[in-house]
């Protein structure tokens, strides 16, 4: 029991001088044997970098640098599709240095160039950050992020498959891809493709532990942009009013926005937060695609969304706000239904399948104040300047 004891203490001695090492290899020229190429034309960046670093940390570097078909005639290796800042965040992860990606972009950055290289400590990492920046104003764009990344969209790494001869089925096993919403399945690496991931010049206790590590369970890192989409979604559905008032909605997809308009956990006041979210989209994508500012080019970039709304829901004091994206015969027919009249109605083509969803309210939690909150805001805006002038027209006189 002390010998298991002692040996596991001297294991993690020897395991904290080995990071402490990296650190102080990091950006250093000292025993660098590799140059990474990082960008395009420009804006490339040289960083001199360790291969026996990379390949202890990372899969994908391990095949690169010690595969069985690297090229050994040269030590510069090319990374042209790739933000330099945010590779290098990357390299300063596996040198164990940390992460710094204080932005939300920086931090969207680096979580692609980390899924591309096959690195979910640093996918996990980046989720539980952005998991904690989620606000009002981001949230849509990390959403669009993290609903790329958790879908069957994994990016491959350059060269990798002309790097390996691994199987196909293999392959498909280092780059796994899972919905979103399926419960986190591990991958197992094979021992059969032990061979082509082995060091060379590695001694057996070295090999024993290279084969205990392939057999070790490694998360696929979607499953962690599946989390960040459900957090973005339940951030997004407490916090629908706000959302949608902020400028980013203006730039997100159409599938985005109507895969957000169309959820019935939307925490809003009314229907009208949602014709006017439309409104203000509708407008920048007609001049996104040079299309008249009217209702026909509204109507034409629209397409399907116009159907989301809960149109029979709507408050009788809101239907003007359907003058900008509807029809006469649209606006008459709601108008009737919201108002109960009894004349005889003739459902129009837009609605002819869908009138059960268009009076179908949402089930979202309005939260306390909602209701009017920003009107409220502007009122006692006024009642304060207006009282600030009473005040001086009373010292004048």
């Amino acid at each position: 029991m002390s010998s298991n004891k002692a040996c596991g203490i001297t294991c993690a001695a020897v395991e904290d001088d080995t990071r402490e090492t990296f650190r102080l290899l990091f950006e250093t020229e000292r025993g660098a044997d590799i140059t990474l190429l990082v960008g395009a034309d420009d804006s490339k960046e040289r960083i001199p970098a360790h291969s026996w670093v990379l390949s202890h940390k990372n899969d994908y570097f391990r095949i690169l640098l010690t595969g069985p078909m690297r090229n050994n005639s040269t030590d510069i290796f090319h990374f042209p599709d790739d933000n330099p800042s945010h590779f290098m965040n990357l390299i300063r992860w596996l040198y164990g240095c940390g992460c710094v990606a204080e932005g939300t972009h920086s931090a969207l950055g680096t979580l692609q160039v980390a899924i591309k290289y096959l690195c979910p400590e640093l996918v996990q990492h980046l989720v539980d950050c952005l998991s904690n920046r989620l606000k009002p104003y981001n949230v849509l764009q990390i959403l669009a992020w993290a609903d790329h990344y958790s879908l069957n969209t994994l990016p491959s790494a350059p060269s990798l498959n002309s790097l390996t001869n691994l199987d196909c089925p293999h392959r498909q096993k280092l780059y796994p891809a899972l919905s979103p919403l399926s419960s986190p399945r591990p991958i197992r690496k094979s021992t059969s493709a032990g061979s082509g991931l082995k060091w060379r010049g590695q001694t057996s206790s070295n090999s024993r532990r290279k084969s205990s590590a392939l057999n070790s369970r490694v998360l696929d890192p979607t499953e962690s942009c599946g989390r960040l989409l459900r957090k973005c979604f339940d951030h997004l559905d407490a916090n629908a009013v706000a959302v949608l008032a902020c400028e980013n909605l203006e730039v997100v997809s159409h599938s985005i926005l109507h895969t957000v308009l169309a959820r019935d956990t939307l925490s809003v006041p009314n229907e009208s937060y949602i014709l006017d979210a439309m409104y203000r989209w509708s407008n920048a994508q007609c001049r996104r695609c040079h299309k008249p500012l009217t209702l026909s080019g509204r109507r034409q970039v629209l397409g399907s969304m116009l159907t989301v709304p809960r149109l029979l829901t709507l408050p009788p004091v809101h239907l003007d706000k359907m003058d900008k994206l509807y029809t006469r015969e649209e606006i008459e027919f709601v108008s009737q239904k919201v108002k109960k009249e009894t004349s005889k109605l003739i459902v129009p083509p837009l609605f002819e399948d869908v009138v059960q969803h268009l009076a179908q309210p949402r089930c979202g939690k309005v939260p306390k104040g909602a209701h009017g909150g920003a009107l409220a805001k502007r009122r006692s805006k006024k009642d304060f300047v207006m009282n600030v002038f009473s005040i001086i027209a009373l010292a004048i006189d």
